[in-house]
């Protein structure tokens, strides 16, 4: 063993060496699995709310048409008071969240725009689009609606002149969200 003590002591150095390096890579590998399964939660959670404020937000639109669909035959204040109520119950209901909130405004801005009611219609459709440029302060579906929804309405009471550069600020951020490079 005294002839070989050096190549022995390689030897060991080396077989420690591999050792640690696995161990290494068997706890690399176990945190990445970890974080693995946190990613996948967190996506599945999100694509979860996702599907919940899109169903909310479709319940929502679909009440509100059909508000103004059973109010045909009403007398238009009526349709109005119940908008004005809507509108209460948001304020009350959905102060603490804020794209419910925008959800539920630019609804109600629809709404009053096919009622004809424009300047109730542009108040909330404004309101919805502050409240979604608060939340999403850069590029986002949703503002790109409410913005569209707005320059919509503006072309709708002939107001072409502030109507182009929204509509055209929707045009543009839809396409940096929906066009593959």
């Amino acid at each position: 063993i005294r002839r070989h003590r050096a190549a022995v002591g390689v030897l060991v150095t080396f077989a420690l060496l591999a050792s640690s390096a696995a161990l290494a890579l068997w706890m690399m590998y176990a945190r990445q699995g970890q974080l693995l399964t946190q990613v996948i939660g967190a996506r599945d959670a999100e694509a979860r709310a996702h599907h919940s404020a899109q169903l909310q937000q479709r319940v929502l639109e679909e009440l509100l048409s059909a508000t103004a669909g059973i109010g045909k035959g009403a007398d238009l204040e009526v349709r109005r008071a119940w908008l004005d109520e809507a509108t209460r119950l948001v304020e009350l209901d959905l102060r603490d969240d804020p794209s419910a909130q925008a959800a539920a405004h630019d609804a109600i801005g629809r709404t009053y725009e096919r009622l004809a009611l424009y300047p109730e219609a542009e108040a909330h459709l404004r309101k919805a689009l502050g409240l979604r440029q608060l939340a999403h302060p850069s590029d986002h579906p949703d503002l790109a609606a409410s913005l569209n929804h707005l320059g919509e309405l503006l072309q709708d009471c002939n107001r072409f002149g502030e109507a182009e550069p929204v509509l055209r600020e929707a045009l543009a951020m839809r396409q940096r969200l929906f066009t593959v490079n």
